[in-house]
């Protein structure tokens, strides 16, 4: 257990109540540990707080997320804004329920309105570059991937659209300057991009180094829009089942 999951531990036995305490607990088990019951139980528990801030429905969103629940993920999401408007990250994440319900005019307002909140939100622009890939915007979408910091994904983004651009050695240098710089450290990405460019070994591959890695970016692997080229592969059921996600 790690140092910060001891303090929520201690704060929980002194306020057993705490909602800050039983979502961030939620957001352990639903991004590094993948446990859903453990989950589940947190975030119930963070919702029925007595003082109850974003937080429990923030993560609430996140595991409906990550359970495949999109429904349920928006509405939480919807809950934080009635509280926090302002709240960037919210207006960000909410856009890969969206994007997976197909609401790709939707998915587009809310991550431009998380950008106008926080103009550097990490992982924003490489946010929207995705969805406007999705909505076949290609030009649109390397425009904003190239706005994105380089550690906020800029050269995994870059990778994909290059490719569907068909500057396929672009496509390749990206890919190959973010595994060089990042890829220790973001594995799902780099999966990401091989299985959206069509190369499943490699993208098994990544993917089993996220999950030896626990990389909390496997949170968004049910239903991601880059995987799609994969999910017809039995290995894509087996490491759902190995994650103890729904098929």
């Amino acid at each position: 257990m790690g140092a910060s999951t001891r303090r929520r531990v201690e704060l929980l036995k002194r306020n057993p109540a705490s909602d800050v305490g039983h979502a961030i607990l939620c957001q352990r088990a639903t991004s590094y540990t993948w446990n859903w019951d453990e989950a589940e139980r947190e975030c119930a528990a963070a919702l029925a707080a007595p003082r109850r801030s974003v937080g429990g429905d923030y993560e609430t969103a996140l595991l409906a997320l990550a359970r495949g629940d999109y429904a349920q993920s928006e509405l939480h999401f919807r809950s934080v804004f009635a509280s926090d408007p302002l709240y960037a990250d919210a207006h960000v994440e909410i856009s890969q329920p969206l994007l997976r319900l197909g609401r790709l005019s939707e998915a587009e307002s809310e991550v431009r309105r998380g950008l106008e909140i926080s103009p550097t939100f990490l992982f924003g622009h490489f946010n929207l570059g995705t969805v406007l890939m999705a909505e076949g915007r290609l030009k649109e979408a390397q425009h904003e991937f190239e706005l994105e910091a380089p550690e906020g994904g800029q050269q995994a983004g870059l990778a994909v659209v290059y490719f569907a651009l068909g500057r396929l050695t672009d496509s390749q240098a990206a890919l190959d300057r973010f595994v060089r710089e990042y890829g220790a450290d973001h594995p799902f990405n780099v999966a990401e991009i091989y299985a959206y460019v069509g190369n499943a070994d490699h993208a098994f591959e990544w993917l089993e180094r996220a999950y030896q890695q626990r990389d909390n970016w496997l949170r968004y692997l049910k239903g991601d829009w880059k995987l799609r080229g994969i999910e017809h592969d039995p290995r894509y059921r087996a490491f759902l089942q190995m994650m103890n996600l729904p098929g």
